[in-house]
């Protein structure tokens, strides 16, 4: 979102940055309740519910346009943001509480580790996902648009006439709606993973949450 903040709507970083600190915001407050609800009810619901609100954020994120207002971007990213809260910290709690005491330490670390690494390798999808849908947009509108012969359109050529600055608009525009695209499609593609997702939260432990035999106590909330 900052990416397509600054070269979408050419916005400066202080700016992008404080569109998107409300989300930071909710999941700081989002947290300690999402570990309440795990205290009282257990891992499934308090996941399930998440994940639903985050793939809605998400889907509500697929309108976005270079035309997207801040009230708009900051609703989407806030909504998305508490349903990742609500759904992150009971899903890790009851991976670890599971565990015997021996091990908690390596589980511990070991979902630290993949954390990382999957968010490492989501993040690289995402962008190269982002890069050849831009690609592609930008090739299908170019063969669009027909600078010269008999089929030119007059616009370009008035665009053209008006010298080596003539096209510069067209150009701007053209390549903010095909980075608008492209993100659309990623945010769509988010959603489609989140949702997948929630089918998986309903095999945890639904209930007031009970730790493994030899397991250590694991405060949340």
């Amino acid at each position: 979102m900052p990416v397509f903040l600054q070269q979408g709507q050419q916005v400066t970083a202080w700016h992008a940055g404080l569109t998107v600190l409300p989300q930071a915001v909710v999941t700081v407050v989002m947290m300690p309740i999402a570990g309440r609800l795990y205290d009282r009810i257990g891992a499934r619901w308090p996941a399930v519910a998440g994940l639903a609100v985050t793939a809605f954020g998400s889907w509500m994120m697929v309108t976005i346009n270079i035309d997207a207002t801040r009230p708009e971007i900051i609703g989407w990213t806030t909504v998305r943001a508490a349903g990742v809260a609500m759904s992150m910290m009971p899903i890790m709690t009851a991976g670890l509480s599971a565990l015997p005491a021996q091990i908690s330490n390596f589980g511990s670390a070991y979902n630290t580790l993949f954390q990382r690494v999957s968010s490492a390798l989501g993040l690289s999808a995402m962008t190269a996902l982002t890069t050849m849908q831009q690609a592609q947009g930008l090739a299908d509108r170019s063969a669009l648009l027909s600078s010269g012969g008999a089929d030119v359109d007059p616009r370009i050529a008035a665009m053209q006439q008006r010298g080596p600055g003539g096209l510069i608009g067209l150009w701007q525009q053209t390549r903010a709606e095909v980075l608008s695209q492209a993100y659309s499609d990623a945010f769509l593609a988010i959603t489609a993973l989140t949702v997948v997702g929630i089918p998986l939260a309903l095999r945890l432990r639904a209930g007031t949450p009970e730790r493994g035999e030899g397991a250590d106590p694991v405060e949340v909330g």
